[in-house]
């Protein structure tokens, strides 16, 4: 069985790896961007959240909010990336 998976990617390295580094990529890209939507939309509420001492429950609920929905999106995008890479492989 792994004798199989390894001509396979022995054979076929460079469309797999092309494909993989252009979907992962992808998908750090839109993380990327994703966190800077997150922290220009807290950008404000900033210096409440930074300020000394603990931060009120009503201060912390738009960060929880705003990274659970960026981890729920990023863990998508990475499982489809992923699925895509699988279905491109060739079975030999």
């Amino acid at each position: 069985m792994l004798g199989g998976a390894f001509s396979t990617i022995g054979r076929y390295w460079k469309p797999l790896v092309g494909l993989a580094l252009a979907l992962f990529g992808a998908v750090t890209a839109l993380m990327v961007a994703g966190v800077a939507v997150v922290l220009s939309a807290l950008a404000a509420n900033w210096d409440e959240l930074t300020a000394p001492g603990t931060p009120d429950t009503e201060e912390l609920v738009p960060l929880a909010v705003a990274f659970g929905a960026l981890v729920i999106i990023g863990g998508i995008a990475y499982l489809l990336a992923w699925a895509v890479i699988q279905a491109a492989v060739p079975v030999t």
